[in-house]
């Protein structure tokens, strides 16, 4: 059955989420089958932002396509950056202050919020101060 509509509004540029690079390619290739003529829907793939394949999907490129363009870009970069910086090791100083941090969490006694609340349902760990006075058994 074929359909020939005499309108089809699209607001573009749009910027979609897609979970693989394929999804892209078959999505516009779909949209270009529904419109038919010499006009026909582009798309650049952004990047990659919180696990998922950015893509703009334009006709022209006019200002507003270089505006939401440089938008995503931008938030691509800054998560790239973030992404970068929370897998980088850690140097010897650093990760010397960690253990020595882990060291003192699991050996010294600590305090908790809860203050005796429920004495018999406490869930502190073992060296928590509550464990030994507080919260201890009657």
């Amino acid at each position: 059955m074929k359909i020939k509509p005499k309108e089809a509004m699209l607001n573009l540029p749009i910027v979609l989420y897609f979970d693989n690079e394929n999804e892209i390619h078959a999505f516009a290739s779909n949209i270009n089958t529904v419109i038919h003529g010499k006009v026909k829907m582009k798309y650049d793939v952004l990047g990659m932002l919180a696990e998922k394949y950015v893509s703009i999907f334009y006709l022209q490129r006019n200002d507003e396509y270089h505006s939401l363009r440089e938008d995503f870009r931008v938030m691509i970069e800054n998560d790239e950056m973030d992404q970068t910086w929370l897998n980088a090791p850690f140097t010897k100083e650093e990760q010397a202050l960690v253990d020595k941090a882990d060291d003192f969490y699991f050996t010294e006694a600590m305090y908790c919020e809860h203050a005796n609340e429920v004495p018999m349902g406490c869930v502190c760990k073992t060296n928590c101060y509550c464990k030994n006075n507080t919260c201890k058994r009657r």
